[in-house]
């Protein structure tokens, strides 16, 4: 009723309720208030924002006072301001009535869902609390609480209880398999997605991080190249370098994301700062990876083809404690050494995200490459830069 006034939609709502005269009074002042439209209530429907629409809405939904309250994508299209108010409103109203919210944004359900389920053509996968799932991860997982006050831990480590949920509930709704994020994807959430990103990945899903979706296409494929096999698939990033002669190697880790399944031992949960992405302390496992041989992989975009460039490295064992570095972390020695490794690397265009497995060999990945009609490069312990050098050239014929 886009010309009636909110005070005059609200009355004919409350009639055609079978209010009486003083029940309609009293009510519709009572929800005006509650939705914080009393000063607008002489104002035209047309003329409110849409966020004030969608409180109007939720008002004359109340005006009989309904036990169920069902609500459908509400904040879709809202600006930030307003969705955090709705939201609010939401918590509000479900302090004394069951409120259903059905939603595909994950910030609407960590900040107002208790109870949740997520349901995908029509069956029900999963059903649930968020406290159950974190009460998963406090039985799953060491805590390190580095002097912080325990419930306030606990505070920071359920709002990713909360977006694995939500993300969970996203990626089965759509049948997605792989993730990538950036901070402007991700402003409806009080934390980037650690805890959450790194048990997904955990169970299969592909991860890029700052939109890298070929590394997370790569960390899907590699994780399904290598099922069933147990020492480790995850994304990483090159972090700092060690120059110490006879002992060079490069210390692999992320802000957040390294998938648990290359963990050596029992991964802990940390909260700690990150002053990236202006949001509040994110919940994160940290561990050290176990040793082993392994590859690296980058798929780069060469603006006509493709390229994957495949590494073996050895991961090896951290004799050495870095307290004040809160993530997860592999240290290894690419082959035939790192000064000769990292110069084919930047030679070949390598990036600094990569697809790392301690499950999978430089010749399966070659295989794969082959059968996709990628090119393929290695660096491996024969790699020379002379020979690699005449190798780039060739391939750019070959792969014309």
């Amino acid at each position: 009723y886009p010309s009636m006034k909110v005070g005059e939609a609200m009355e004919y709502l409350a009639i055609l309720s079978g209010l009486s005269d003083a029940e309609r009074k009293e009510r519709i002042d009572a929800l005006l208030k509650k939705v914080n439209l009393t000063e607008h209530r002489d104002k035209k429907v047309k003329a409110l924002s849409g966020g004030m629409k969608r409180r109007l809405g939720i008002a004359q939904a109340l005006l009989n006072d309904p036990k169920v309250l069902i609500v459908d994508e509400p904040t879709a299209g809202l600006d930030p301001e307003e969705r955090v108010r709705f939201r609010n409103l939401l918590s509000e109203i479900a302090e004394d009535k069951i409120v259903i919210l059905s939603t595909h944004i994950v910030g609407d359900i960590e900040a107002t869902c208790e109870d949740i389920a997520i349901i995908n053509e029509g069956r029900v996968i999963y059903n649930g609390t968020v406290d159950a799932l974190l009460q998963e991860y406090y039985d799953s997982y060491d805590l390190i609480l580095d002097g912080r006050d325990p419930e306030d831990f606990k505070a920071h480590v359920r709002e990713q209880a909360a977006i694995e949920v939500g993300f969970r509930k996203f990626v089965e709704e759509h049948d997605y398999h792989a993730v990538v994020t950036s901070f402007q994807m991700l402003s409806g959430l009080n934390q980037l997605p650690g805890l959450a990103m790194q048990r997904m990945m955990a169970d299969g899903y592909g991860f890029g991080a700052e939109g890298d979706w070929k590394t997370a296409a790569m960390v899907r494929l590699m994780k399904i190249m290598s099922a069933g096999l147990t020492n480790g698939t995850s994304f990483m990033e090159d972090y700092t370098y060690h120059f110490e002669p006879g002992r060079e190697a490069i210390l692999q880790s992320h802000m957040l994301e390294v998938c648990p399944s290359i963990a050596e031992g029992k991964p802990s949960i940390r909260v700690m700062p990150l002053s990236m992405g202006n949001r509040e302390d994110p919940a994160r496992l940290v561990f050290t990876t176990k040793p082993g041989r392994g590859v690296a992989c980058s798929l780069v975009d060469l603006g006509t083809r493709f390229r994957l460039i495949i590494n073996d490295v050895e991961t090896l064992k951290q004799d050495k404690a870095m307290p004040n570095l809160p993530v997860a972390s592999a240290l290894w020695r690419p082959e035939p050494n790192l000064m000769t490794g990292a110069e084919a690397w930047i030679l070949a265009g390598g990036a600094h995200h990569t697809a790392f497995s301690l499950d999978l060999t430089a010749e399966q990945m070659g295989d794969w490459g082959a059968m996709m009609g990628i090119e393929c490069v290695f660096i491996d312990k024969d790699t020379t830069i002379r020979n690699f050098k005449n190798e780039l050239c060739w391939n750019e014929i070959a792969f014309r």
